[in-house]
């Protein structure tokens, strides 16, 4: 994921449009198609419905939607940060948590802090490794065999039940699949992975 993508996603949300989008970001409308599908494809998510008359955005898109207004604004405060770097200290301040949802309550906290500390710089991250880790712990599985039936390269695997490598949506339900998960252990498995969870009127996802 790039700024780029996240900017032609923005950009189709606001006007439902992709040739205005493409207007408003100076670029041809086919870039802005590529970038949508190249979000999609590495989300594991449909961002809009697209037909002959319109277009508007999924649920998952919508759910999307303030992930990518979040992360457009730390982006610029990051640029405005480093404009002049010697005029303010650099400050930085890790924060992890399983679930994204933690880190949004964090949001009134962290704003505060910054109206205190204005060279405060937070890190955050989402974790979903630990909750796979729990699960794999109380269903007595092997991970080994879990990623072997995932079918997901060994090295991948392992980072991810560590928590050092951040899965994409698809191969969240890979694994659920592996580990039989239900589908209340799957959605709170794809939540924690910061990626939407299964949607009933999501074709796909229903057949899931």
């Amino acid at each position: 994921m790039n700024t780029f993508q996240l900017s032609c996603f923005l950009a189709v949300a606001e006007h439902l449009n992709f040739a205005r989008a493409a207007e408003e970001l100076h670029v041809t409308q086919p870039a802005v198609t590529q970038q949508i599908h190249s979000l999609e494809k590495e989300l594991g998510a449909t961002l809009f419905q697209r037909t002959t008359r319109k277009v508007s955005l999924t649920a998952e898109g919508l759910a999307f939607l303030s992930d990518a207004q979040q992360i457009q604004a730390l982006t610029h405060r990051a640029l405005d940060r480093f404009a002049h770097p010697q005029d303010q200290p650099f400050v930085p301040f890790a924060l992890g948590s399983v679930f994204h949802l933690h880190l949004l309550w964090l949001a009134p906290a962290l704003r505060r802090l910054r109206e205190e500390l204005p060279s405060l710089h937070p890190m955050l991250q989402v974790a979903g490794g630990p909750y796979l880790q729990q699960l794999l712990e109380e269903k007595g599985l092997e991970r080994a065999r879990v990623v072997r039936m995932a079918d997901l390269n060994d090295t991948f695997g392992y980072q991810i039940f560590k928590g050092t490598r951040h899965p994409s949506r698809d191969k969240v339900l890979q694994i659920a699949f592996a580990m039989a998960l239900s589908l209340r252990e799957t959605n709170r498995a794809l939540t924690a992975a910061g990626v939407s969870e299964l949607y009933c009127k999501d074709r796909r996802d229903a057949i899931i």
